[in-house]
């Protein structure tokens, strides 16, 4: 008798550890977000500057990590590190407010030499965020563009 006391005893502790352990789960689920990192071509309507669209992106989108690539008056170029469903929530947040574009062009690869090739000139080393890129927060270290090949589906091709 007091065997089968034993093993119930036993059996509600798995059955409470299982629940426990599946209640945890489920937690851990609902808190995950997936991600995706991608280049955004940003650009802006001729009668605004690129520091609300920057602002916009960096602090009210939830960008995991955010570099700038490249910055002309035309464009900025950002490889952009962020939950997977940012292309909607910035079509509806920031370029509704404050009339942020996302190039229509596809980018199927940026490399520097490609970069060379139109001219752009790019920075080998990140340098020290100058408004309007003081929300970025840089990694540091050296970006290394001649080893690197950026694909905007997000494969990397040596």
């Amino acid at each position: 008798m007091q065997y089968f006391k034993s093993i119930r005893i036993v059996i509600m502790l798995y059955a409470i550890f299982l629940a426990w352990s599946l209640s945890k789960y489920e937690t851990a689920q609902a808190n995950y977000y997936p991600t995706r990192s991608g280049i955004f071509n940003l650009t802006v309507s001729s009668n605004q500057d690129f520091s609300a669209c920057h602002e916009c992106l960096a602090e009210s989108l939830g960008v995991n990590e955010m570099h700038l690539l490249e910055s002309n008056p035309h464009f900025k170029l950002y490889w952009i590190s962020s939950h997977s469903d940012i292309l909607r929530a910035f079509n509806t947040h920031c370029d509704r407010i404050v009339k942020c574009i996302i190039s229509d062009e596809s980018l199927n690869s940026y490399s520097s030499d490609e970069a060379s090739r139109n001219g752009h000139k790019l920075s080998k080393h990140w340098v020290k965020p100058t408004h309007p890129e003081k929300p970025i927060q840089f990694l540091g270290g050296v970006f290394h563009f001649e080893e690197v090949e950026v694909q905007a589906d997000g494969r990397d091709h040596a």
